[in-house]
């Protein structure tokens, strides 16, 4: 394809647009291969963000194992002057497969750029609250004429005024209250097809026997259950699963003490990337735990996204 197409140099990570579907964003990313091959400037395409000069130059320096959807994020959080550590964490993320609403979205970025401190291991869950509470329909209400619609808890959210601090207070909330709200809707969904994984460590009645499982969850009461026991947002993710477009797994550690949950994590169906991984309180996975998803992931064909090592 770049023998045919391309009469200049290309980032590799686009090489991934021609092993899409037909869907019109595939589609459209494969007509910015063609122009880019042309030595066509990138800006003069048309783009789900606004792209500056410096933006385009960014997104040609992406690393080679993202998606576009990735790739484009990267451009963006490095040329609003973020860094790599930043822009790794922002693609983990659901802005790293999502373009909607777009101009709240880069207010969240900009506030991000300006507290370099704030810690990238909680930015995920962060940026689902954001999502859940200001464009998830949650709250349900009834017209004049009887009808019942749906509206977010908070539609006019900013991030004018808001402090690190004061944003994960929060989140810590939000996560409390989650697992005892009934607004999550009660739903079951079919499995992704992807395969399970068992790892054995020493023999069964030894204190050194360990029996490791990555399970998929296949309903919103198991997210809520998960999400209650690793003390996280991962119930919000059931609407995703019920599409199709990700799966939520349990990863489980059996020993002579009994069962004890190790790790969460998301799959990106499409792409069958782990995206996201994360223990109880949202800390990152061990050395041990991060080997074991490499075992997963060659034994079920899956790739690790390289922000999770």
């Amino acid at each position: 394809l770049r023998h045919l197409f391309a009469l200049y140099e290309l980032p590799t990570f686009l090489d991934a647009v021609w092993l899409r579907g037909d869907d019109p964003f595939s589609l459209h990313c494969r007509e910015w291969y063609l122009h880019l091959g042309q030595g066509q400037n990138l800006r003069h395409c048309m783009l789900p963000i606004p792209y500056t000069k410096k933006v385009a130059h960014q997104f040609l320096l992406a690393p080679g194992e993202v998606s576009m959807e990735q790739a484009l994020r990267w451009g963006q959080v490095l040329g609003l002057g973020g860094d790599e550590h930043l822009a790794r964490a922002v693609i983990g993320t659901r802005l790293g497969e999502s373009f909607a609403h777009e101009e709240f979205w880069e207010t969240v970025l900009r506030w991000l750029i300006q507290h370099p401190l704030f810690d990238r291991a909680q930015l995920g869950p962060c940026i689902d609250y954001l999502h859940y509470q200001r464009f998830a329909d949650m709250i349900q209400r009834r017209g004049v004429d009887g009808r019942q619609t749906f509206a977010p808890l908070q539609p006019r959210l900013t991030m004018l005024g808001r402090s690190p601090e004061t944003l994960l207070r929060q989140v810590t909330s939000w996560h409390r209250g989650l697992a005892r709200s009934n607004l999550v809707q009660i739903r079951d969904w079919p499995a992704s097809g992807i395969r399970d994984f068992q790892f054995v460590e020493g023999q069964r009645g030894q204190d050194s026997f360990r029996l490791w499982r990555i399970r998929e969850l296949l309903g919103s009461r198991a997210l809520v259950a998960e999400g209650r026991a690793m003390r996280h947002c991962v119930a919000t993710y059931a609407a995703s699963c019920a599409r199709g477009h990700a799966s939520i797994w349990t990863l489980e550690q059996e020993s002579a003490t009994g069962v004890q949950k190790a790790l969460t994590i998301e799959v990106r169906n499409q792409f069958r990337t782990i995206c996201q991984a994360r223990g109880k309180l949202n800390r990152l996975p061990t050395d041990k735990e991060r080997s074991l998803l490499h075992r997963w992931c060659s034994e079920a064909g899956l790739t690790l996204a390289a922000f999770l090592g």
